[in-house]
């Protein structure tokens, strides 16, 4: 199905992306809601010259890398509760082969078209915890697994399989016991096979839920260490984006 699209709006700061951003917009797209997610499975973004593949991503997430800028994370507040519960398969298409920027404007129109998304962005002095490589190097090996990336809890905490730093990255932040944006500064790429050991020994699955849910940022520093990463408090100036609209899309 074509996403057709109108103008750029702008009102009164309010940024309504209900049309081709810069001329770009994608030839075809498709957004369906994942109605039985499986339990373990991160969202992924997968970006192509020919094509833009976002799997059991939420809206808030979506937004989150339209909006995002190489080495920088940036907040995404307000919006309506199902912007981080209910997740989407999205599929789309540029005419022409793309680039990641040029990705990311053609996502920007697809949510406002589809979503009706209308954001407010500013630029605020934001506090956030910086991922680094520790100076001693980390001790991450090369993924050699198989299929999809994903992220599993076992006896002492949650092991990453063939997971990306932005994987861990996006992991972290959404985690609700920690309250800020997290920036990724380990100019690692590939992916990863590695364990966060954040728990103490817990006698049941519920119980090791429970633990990892509430885990503060001391405990992901320390596990952290021990792979040879670092989870630092600091302040930089983000973009930061407030969610004044947004509705659910019918599928197609």
């Amino acid at each position: 199905m074509k996403t057709r699209m109108k103008p750029l709006g702008i009102l009164m700061g309010v940024v309504a992306l209900t049309g081709s951003v810069y001329g770009q917009a994608f030839e075809v797209a498709s957004i369906r809601e994942v109605v039985d997610a499986v339990v373990g499975i991160r969202s992924t973004i997968e970006p192509n010259p020919g094509s833009l593949t976002l799997r059991n991503t939420t809206l808030r997430e979506a937004i989150r890398w339209a909006y995002d800028e190489p080495g920088a994370r940036i907040g995404v507040l307000g919006g309506p509760t199902w912007a981080d519960s209910v997740r989407y398969d999205i599929a789309a298409k540029p005419a022409a082969a793309s680039s990641p920027d040029q990705l990311r404007l053609m996502l920007r129109a697809l949510l406002a078209a589809r979503f009706k998304l209308a954001v407010r962005t500013e630029k605020r002095e934001s506090a956030v915890y910086f991922l680094t490589v520790d100076q001693k190097g980390h001790k991450l090996q090369p993924s050699k697994t198989e299929g999809p990336r994903r992220v599993q809890q076992d006896a002492t905490g949650l092991a990453f399989q063939d997971a990306t730093m932005t994987d861990l990255q996006n992991y972290i932040q959404s985690q609700p016991s920690l309250d800020r944006p997290v920036v990724n500064r380990t100019s690692l790429s590939g992916r990863f096979d590695f364990k966060l050991a954040i728990l103490a020994r817990t006698d049941t699955e519920e119980a090791r839920k429970a633990a990892i849910a509430g885990a503060s940022f001391v405990v992901f520093a320390d596990a952290l260490k021990e792979v040879g990463l670092r989870l630092d408090p600091g302040t930089v100036p983000l973009d930061v984006i407030s969610i004044e609209k947004a509705e659910k899309p019918s599928e197609n």
